[in-house]
C-alpha cells in the first residue's frame, strides 16, 4: 500500500505536512515578491498540490530508478514538469494580471530550491518505507528451532541443521514484488548492517537477515564465509591471491574481487579440500 494511505495517522501527517508546505511557500513568496495576496495564495496552493500529486506517483518508480543517472533524469523531468504546469496555471487563471513572466522568473530560484529539497526528502522517505517492507518478506526455508533437543547446550543435532538448510532458493520481498533468488545464480552475500545484500546474476536484493543465519543455513559445500562481511559461492571463484601479510583476495568469475580474512581463507581451503 502507498505510504500516503497506509493508515489514518499517515493521512493526517501528510495533510499537515502539505499544509505546512503551502504556508512556507506563501511566506517566502510574500517576502520575496510584491504581488497581491490572492495571487500568492492561489499560486502556493496549486503548486504544492501539483507537487504532492507528482510525489505520490514517485512511490511507484522507486524500484526502477535505483541507478544514480536514472534518478537524476527522473528528478529533472519531474521538476521541469512541475515548474511548467505551475507557470501555465498562472496564464490559465490570469492570476498575475499581466505580470506573469516577471513574477514567475523572480520566484523561480525559490521554486527550484524548494522543489529539489522536497524531492530528495520524499525519495529518501520512500526508500525507508521500502526497507521496512523487508520486515514482511517471505521467510526462507531456514527456521530457528526453539524446541528442547535433550542435548547439552554446546551441541546441536546435525539433523536440525540439515532440516533447516536452504536447498534451492531464497525469497525476497521488495515493495509489492517478490524476487526468487536461486542458489545456483547466487554469486555472493554481503553484510549491510542489519540486512544482507544478495548478489546474483540477475541483480542485487536486500534481505533482512544476519550473516550468521545464512552461514548456518546455506549448503556448506557450496557457500563459505570468507570474511565477516562476505559469504561466497565457491563455484564462482576464479582464483585466490595473497594480499598483504594475513589477508587474501578472492577473484570471482564476474570480475568482482572480495577480501578474505586469514580464518576465512583457511575455511575455504578446508571446504575445497586443498
Amino acid at each position: 500500500m502507498h505510504p500516503f494511505l497506509a493508515s489514518k495517522k499517515e493521512k493526517v501527517s501528510i495533510s499537515l505536512l502539505t499544509l505546512l508546505a503551502v504556508t512556507n511557500q506563501w511566506i517566502l513568496l510574500y517576502l520575496y515578491v510584491d504581488m497581491p495576496f490572492n495571487v500568492i495564495t492561489a499560486d502556493s496552493l496549486f503548486s504544492v498540490f501539483l507537487f504532492a500529486c507528482l510525489g505520490y506517483l514517485l512511490w511507484y518508480m522507486v524500484d526502477v530508478t535505483r541507478a544514480p543517472l536514472l534518478e537524476a533524469l527522473v528528478a529533472f523531468l519531474t521538476l521541469g514538469l512541475w515548474l511548467s504546469l505551475s507557470f501555465a496555471s498562472l496564464y490559465f487563471f490570469d492570476y498575475a494580471d499581466g505580470q506573469i513572466d516577471h513574477y514567475f522568473i523572480r520566484t523561480l530560484p525559490i521554486r527550484v530550491l524548494l522543489g529539489i529539497l522536497c524531492w530528495v526528502i520524499l525519495l529518501q522517505w520512500y526508500r525507508l518505507c521500502k526497507l521496512k517492507d523487508v520486515n514482511d518478506s517471505i521467510e526462507v526455508n531456514c527456521q530457528t528451532t526453539t524446541e528442547p533437543s535433550g542435548l547439552p547446550d554446546n551441541e546441536e543435532p546435525k539433523e536440525s541443521l540439515q532440516k533447516n538448510e536452504i536447498t534451492d532458493h531464497i525469497a525476497v520481498k521488495s515493495g509489492t514484488k517478490i524476487h526468487i533468488v536461486r542458489l545456483d545464480e547466487l554469486l555472493y552475500l554481503q553484510a549491510e548492517g542489519d540486512y544482507v545484500m544478495l548478489f546474483s546474476a540477475s541483480g542485487q536484493y536486500l534481505k533482512e537477515q544476519t550473516m550468521k543465519y545464512f552461514e548456518m543455513c546455506l549448503p556448506p559445500h557450496r557457500f563459505v564465509r570468507i570474511h565477516r562481511s562476505y559469504i561466497i559461492n565457491v563455484e564462482q571463484i576464479l582464483r585466490v591471491e595473497l594480499y598483504g601479510k594475513e589477508s587474501y583476495h578472492v577473484l570471482l568469475k564476474n570480475g568482482k574481487c572480495l577480501r578474505a580474512s586469514s580464518a576465512g581463507y583457511k575455511l575455504l581451503k578446508d571446504r575445497l579440500s586443498l
